[in-house]
C-alpha cells in the first residue's frame, strides 16, 4: 500500500533532506517547528512517515550518541554514513535559522587553494541587517588540532578576494576538550563553540 505524505510541511522537508542527504530530527524541528514546543516529536512522526513511504532509511550513528540519523533513500546514498564531522556542521546550520538568521550559502566540506585545504563547512548569512562570513571547523580529536591550513590559505588571498577583502571568522565547534589557546600566524578572528552549542549565541556577537 502506497504512503502518502499530507503533512503541511512534508515536501519542503524532503527537499531539505534531499539536498543535505542526511538530518536528525531535532534538525528538522529547528528549521520546519521552530515555534512548536513539541517540534521534535513532531519532526521525528513526519520522518518517521517518510520511512514508510520508502523515501529515507534511518541510520543510527554510533559517533553521535546513537542518534537517529534519516538518510534520504537513493542508490547514491546506500552507504552513507554521516560522521560526527558532518552532523556538528549541519547542526551549525539548523541552529542559525533556528535563531532566525537567513541563509545566503552554506556549503559542506568546502574547498579552497584547488583542493589542497579543506574547511568543515562554509557559511554566509544574514542576522539583524548584518551579513556574517563563517568557516566552519569541527574539533573531535587531537589529530583534528591542526589549523595551519588557514594560515596557508589566509595568505593566498583567495577568498578575501571574493568576500569584500576580509577573511571569515573561524568557527570552531570543538567536541574534545574545550580550549581557548589556539594560535593563528595571521590576523584570523575566531570563535569556540561546544558539541551541543550551548553559547550559540555568542557568534552575533
Amino acid at each position: 500500500m502506497l504512503v502518502r505524505l499530507t503533512g503541511k510541511n512534508d515536501k519542503a522537508i524532503l527537499r531539505y533532506i534531499e539536498q543535505s542527504r542526511f538530518c536528525t530530527a531535532k534538525q528538522i524541528a529547528k528549521i520546519f517547528y521552530r515555534n512548536s514546543s513539541q517540534g521534535e516529536a513532531l519532526a521525528r512522526r513526519r520522518l518517521n512517515r517518510m520511512i514508510q513511504a520508502e523515501y529515507l532509511r534511518v541510520y543510527r550513528s554510533k559517533s553521535f550518541d546513537n542518534r537517529n540519523v534519516y538518510i534520504f533513500n537513493t542508490k547514491k546514498n546506500k552507504n552513507l554514513q554521516p560522521s560526527l564531522h558532518d552532523m556538528a556542521v549541519f547542526d551549525y546550520q539548523a541552529e542559525l535559522i533556528y535563531n532566525g538568521a537567513e541563509i545566503i550559502y552554506f556549503k559542506p566540506n568546502q574547498y579552497w587553494m584547488n583542493g589542497a585545504v579543506r574547511s568543515d563547512g562554509f557559511c554566509i548569512f544574514k542576522f539583524n541587517n548584518k551579513i556574517y562570513f563563517n568557516l566552519i571547523e569541527v574539533v573531535v580529536n587531537h589529530n583534528d588540532d591542526n589549523f595551519k591550513k588557514y594560515d596557508d590559505l589566509y595568505v593566498t588571498n583567495e577568498i578575501q578576494n571574493i568576500y569584500e577583502g576580509e577573511f571569515p571568522e573561524l568557527i570552531i565547534i570543538d567536541s574534545f576538550v574545550h580550549r581557548t589557546n589556539f594560535e593563528f600566524k595571521n590576523d584570523i578572528k575566531f570563535k569556540i563553540i561546544d558539541l551541543e552549542l550551548n553559547n550559540f549565541p555568542m557568534i552575533f556577537l
